[in-house]
């Protein structure tokens, strides 16, 4: 147990050999508004940075401290670590912090612990940044706010409550005073002013429902709520207290046993924990994913037994509990405005299960297989009033506008592995087939309810992902559908008025301009009108100046494309290895031989736009257009800048479906273009 000095300091059990020193704040992601996400994550790394820059203890002695920061659903932590004399200077410098509201320009949010269930969080809560937590976001004015959010936190203005730790005795009270009382308000409410239950409201301990599928979920009270695609079975709210570790514990154990007859194959679960002001929010998941059919009956038939728990199990789980909370559960609680925690006792956990029936939430997925109609095994049914799970499912209704990709079929390095088209609808804004390109993961869906928005995430490269507020996600890449600047004209007019933040993601300028890159192949070899895809003949004359056009030319495999510049590309015959019981794809190996002629005179292009050759310059396509990956080989084509009259010999290996009847494509940076056929293959209208 942890020994307290007044309300704010608590000397820490524990076997670090270092000293420690810390402080908890009773401000976290449940806290911080949607439009506002990632600022106090931000101000948490300025802390961070600044605590972690070098100490000089004497002359000549520099000391580097250890410094952690905690992000989390109600409460936010910093931690410094080292010898006590280098914590105690790293410590020194957090007042001037504070009241400077120093933001270094290059500060990024800190990473934040991935919610497993956003969708529940956001139900019971509100509006809130706690949605966020599988997305690296942050609001535009970011650091401005992060300075904002830096004043709430300064122990010294009152206005957020503090709690301070340390392993050292010598430390408790350094720079910040023991105090005996603390006057910090406590808000009765979440970011977008949803009320926070008190440790007596919203309770009762009557029998649990006897249809528990029957009823849309309503802030905390029983009912369905998304769960998309995830391994997420239910949830209930239990006392933050070592009596509600417990009771969740036992649910765990009864969920565990009521699995006969229902779940075919093996089961393990476990529960994790949210805190939420003076509750946990106990969050229960399978290792691995039910059927929907298995899941909605091991849910129906846990709602109707979750409180019957056999007496001997209560003692089971006593035996092995200690005398009360660890150190940090009980920071938590003073921060939250609760007392000591006494020593569970098993009338406290009979009460805490009782009551956990009354916020019971379980996940049900509307569009997985198995989950429309009545079904029955063993004599239990599934889903026996499908009302609230189909008010659940994606409002389609009509749409007007209808996008298609120009690579329906997908490629490689693509981010869907296939591209239908998009539709943004009166109601919807989804993907067409969405409901067979579902991945896992919280807010995975590729559909969204636009007329029910969260938050509008983009990315550095004008990507789009849009989420709702059951945290279905839309994700959009503008620059894989045909009239792209219209599409984002459509999504502006149709998003208007939803928060918006920025997201970091893996996507990058040179993944936009390789996705064009493709885009001018694949479309203007299906169509024959690659120039008027390289952004029109008009764009292009601006460009190449004197230029009539680039080079186009449709040809058969072995024959020579000559370049205006005097550069000759020959690709020779396909090799072409079939799938076998080895190799499930086609194997197609091509030389290609490139003599640079001269210099490139053509508006600002480099002298050596022509003359320079690189395997990224070529794509292997197959009848559908569909791009083959490059595959590495020991004589491949090289990267590189050639001298005029020099020549270049490699081999290109590609690796595919249906390249039977391959065409090899070459495109450069002055636009010139050229598809040689398997032999015999060339359209009619592009022979001589």
């Amino acid at each position: 147990m942890p020994v307290w000095s007044g309300c704010n300091w608590q000397l820490v059990n524990g076997e670090d050999t270092q000293a420690c020193l810390g402080v908890s704040f009773g401000m976290g992601l449940l806290d911080e508004q949607v439009e506002a996400a990632g600022t106090l994550s931000a101000a948490l790394a300025a802390l961070r940075t600044e605590l972690a820059r070098p100490v000089e203890l004497s002359p000549g002695q520099v000391a580097l401290p250890e410094v952690t920061a905690l992000l989390g659903s109600d409460t936010a932590t910093v931690t410094v670590r080292g010898t006590t004399a280098a914590v105690a200077a790293s410590w020194n410098r957090l007042p001037a912090l504070f009241r400077s509201g120093s933001i270094p320009g290059n500060t990024d949010p800190i990473h934040v612990e991935e919610s497993f269930w956003p969708a529940d969080l956001v139900q019971r809560t509100g509006s809130n940044a706690a949605a966020f937590t599988s997305f690296y976001v942050y609001p535009e004015n970011l650091h401005d706010r992060a300075r904002t959010v830096l004043a709430q936190l300064d122990p010294s203005a009152g206005r957020t409550r503090a709690v301070f730790f340390t392993n050292d005795q010598s430390l408790i009270g350094h720079v910040y005073p023991v105090k005996q009382n603390d006057s910090a308000p406590l808000a009765g409410t979440w970011a977008d002013g949803t009320p926070k239950r008190s440790a007596t409201h919203g309770f009762h301990t009557g029998p649990a429902a006897t249809d528990p599928l029957s009823t849309t979920a309503v802030g905390n009270a029983p009912g369905v709520v998304l769960g998309n695609n995830i391994p997420v079975l239910l949830s209930v709210m239990v006392p933050r207290s070592s009596a509600g570790f417990l009771a969740a514990q036992l649910l765990n154990r009864q969920l565990a046993h009521r699995r006969g007859g229902i779940v075919s194959g093996t089961f393990k679960s476990g529960v994790e924990f949210i805190g939420a002001g003076t509750e946990f929010c106990a969050v229960f998941l399978s290792e691995e994913m039910l059927p929907e059919r298995e899941r909605r009956l091991l849910l129906e038939d846990f709602a109707t037994s979750m409180t019957q728990i056999p007496d001997a199990w209560i003692g089971d789980i006593l035996a092995y509990a200690g005398t009360g909370g660890s150190d940090r559960l009980q920071r938590e609680r003073a921060l939250v405005g609760l007392g000591a925690d006494p020593a569970p006792d098993v009338a406290d956990i009979r009460a805490a299960v009782a009551r956990s029936s009354s916020s019971l939430h379980l996940a049900v997925d509307p569009v997985a297989p198995g989950a429309r109609g009545r079904q029955r095994a063993n004599d239990r049914s599934a889903g026996t009033n499908t009302v609230a799970i189909n008010e659940l499912r994606l409002p389609i209704g009509g749409y007007s506008r209808r996008y298609k990709s120009w690579a329906p079929r997908g490629f490689q390095g693509a981010p869907l592995p296939v591209i239908p088209a998009l539709v943004i609808g009166r109601e919807s804004i989804f993907i067409e087939q969405w409901q067979q390109l579902r991945m896992p993961g919280a807010t995975a869906g590729n559909a969204a309810d636009a007329n029910n928005l969260l938050a509008v995430l983009e990315d550095g490269v004008g990507n789009l992902f849009v989420l709702d507020d059951k945290l279905r996600m839309a994700m959009i890449y503008p620059d894989l559908y045909f009239r792209s600047k219209a599409l984002r004209r459509a999504l502006d007019q149709r998003l208007a008025g939803a928060p918006r933040l920025r997201m970091k993601s893996k996507r990058t300028a040179s993944d936009v301009a390789e996705w064009r890159r493709r885009r001018r192949r694949s479309v203007g070899i299906a169509t024959g009108l690659v120039a008027a895809l390289l952004g029109g003949l008009v764009a292009m004359a601006v460009v190449q100046g004197d230029r009539a056009e680039p080079i186009r030319d449709w040809i058969n495999i072995s024959e020579t494309a000559t370049l205006d510049n005097g550069t000759t590309i020959t690709a020779t015959r396909f090799d072409i290895q079939h799938p076998t019981i080895d190799q499930s794809e086609y194997v197609v190996n091509v030389e290609v031989n490139f003599c640079a002629g001269g210099d490139t005179r053509i508006g600002d292009l480099a002298p050596d736009a022509q003359r320079r050759v690189s395997p990224k310059d070529f794509a292997m396509l197959n009848d559908d257009y569909l791009e083959a990956r490059l595959v590495d080989s020991a004589n491949q084509l090289r990267e590189q800048a050639l001298q005029p009259g020099e020549c270049a010999i490699g081999n290109l290996v590609y690796q595919g479906q249906s390249l039977d009847v391959p065409r090899l494509a070459y495109d450069n940076a002055a636009g010139d273009a050229v598809v040689w056929y398997s032999y015999g293959k060339v359209p009619e209208q592009y022979r001589d």
